[in-house]
């Protein structure tokens, strides 16, 4: 099984089952998250409102939108389309391109 070279899911393992109609699933197995603890560089406390997005606000930090899922794992957000208002922590620019 392949996943896109940046993806959150990169070196996961995963299970193929072969059913006896010839059909084949792939399971990934779970992925650890990341924490503050990863990040290297002092991280910064930003607002962000409840429309907020996690794709927007990682590009607005100058990095690629798709990598919205480090500001998730590192603040604990389990729904990342329902952010309510609060701080959240951001890494600088150099971390998003460490992980994926």
């Amino acid at each position: 099984m392949s996943v896109y070279r940046n993806s959150r899911y990169r070196g996961v393992k995963y299970t193929s089952v072969n059913f006896q109609d010839g059909s084949r699933k792939v399971f990934l197995h779970s992925r650890k998250h990341l924490t503050v603890d990863d990040i290297s560089t002092p991280l910064k406390l930003r607002y962000v409102r409840e429309h907020d997005s996690m794709d927007m606000l990682a590009k607005t930090l100058g990095a690629d939108e798709r990598r919205w899922w480090i500001l998730a794992d590192i603040n604990e957000v389990l729904f990342p389309l329902e952010i309510t208002e609060r701080e959240l922590y951001v890494p600088q620019k150099k971390e998003f391109n460490k992980f994926g």
